[in-house]
């Protein structure tokens, strides 16, 4: 066989994982050189520049769900979330001419008077006549 095809290294995402998890652990609790030894070396580094990521950066159809349950946390996952808010940050800056996304403004609530809503004391007055003529009708 060819030497190259002979150190082809088999992708596992729950060694990646659980290796991650280890590494993160690493100075809190030593198992010893056995441990270490068997951990899998996860040199694979995602280039979160490469246009093929394009889509997942601007398009919402294919945007990542960290919520979602088959969700992985990855150091890969992590780079294209983070580039990914990097990205959105930058544009919300570019954008001068008012077409950046602004934060949604929740509607007060309370005794402010809108064109199509009634103060609140005229409301609660109107409530109890409705109340105390159906009470006089039974």
């Amino acid at each position: 066989m060819d030497d190259k095809t002979s150190t082809i290294k088999h992708f596992d995402m729950n060694e990646i994982e659980k290796a991650q998890k280890r590494a993160k652990k690493a100075g809190k609790h030593r198992k010893g050189k056995k441990d270490e030894a068997t951990m899998p070396v996860d040199d694979f580094k995602v280039d979160v520049k490469d246009p093929r990521f394009q889509r997942i950066y601007e398009s919402h159809e294919y945007a990542i769900d960290p919520t979602n349950p088959r969700f992985r946390q990855t150091d890969g996952m992590k780079a294209l979330l983070e580039e990914g808010r990097k990205r959105r940050r930058h544009l919300a800056h570019d954008e001068p001419d008012g077409d950046a996304v602004e934060p949604i403004k929740k509607k007060k609530r309370g005794k402010t008077a809108g064109p199509d809503r009634m103060p609140e004391t005229e409301d609660l007055s109107k409530l109890v006549e409705q109340v105390k003529a159906k009470a006089k009708m039974l």
